[in-house]
C-alpha cells in the first residue's frame, strides 16, 4: 500500500509539473542559481532533454551556456560531445569540428574519445 501511494504521488507531481512548467522555466531557474554543481547539472539536463527531443536550438543554447560558465565541470565532456553531434546533424561542420577538437584537447582520455575521434574524422574536411 505504501509503494502504491508513493507511485501515485510521483505520477501526480510529474503531471502537474508537465502541465505548469516547461524546459524554458527550468533553464531560466538554472541560470539564476549561484555558480555551483546544482546549476551545472540543471543546465546539462535541460540540454539533454532538448537533445533527446531533437530541439536543436535549445540544446545548443544550453550546452554552450554550460561550457561558458562551467568549462571544467563533470558534464563538460558530455556537453562537448553532444554539441558536436547537434552541430553535425545541422550540417554546421565548422562548429562541429570546433566542439570535437575542444573535446580531444581537453579530454584526451574521456569516456567518449573514440566516438569523438570518429565523428571528427567525418567532419574534418567538410
Amino acid at each position: 500500500m505504501k509503494y502504491i501511494l508513493i507511485i501515485v504521488l510521483v505520477v501526480t507531481g510529474f503531471k502537474y509539473g508537465m502541465k505548469h512548467f516547461d524546459l524554458g522555466d527550468v533553464y531560466t531557474w538554472a541560470k539564476a542559481r549561484p555558480y555551483h554543481e546544482t546549476r551545472a547539472k540543471a543546465i546539462y539536463y535541460v540540454g539533454m532533454v532538448y537533445y533527446l527531443q531533437d530541439k536543436t536550438d535549445g540544446s545548443i543554447t544550453a550546452f554552450n551556456q554550460l561550457l561558458a560558465d562551467h568549462p571544467t565541470c563533470q558534464y563538460a565532456s558530455k556537453a562537448l560531445f553532444r554539441l558536436g553531434n547537434v552541430q553535425r546533424s545541422l550540417n554546421h561542420f565548422e562548429e562541429a569540428r570546433s566542439a570535437y577538437e575542444r573535446y580531444i584537447e581537453q579530454f584526451p582520455n574521456g569516456p567518449d574519445i573514440q566516438a569523438v575521434q570518429n565523428n571528427y574524422e567525418f567532419v574534418k574536411f567538410k
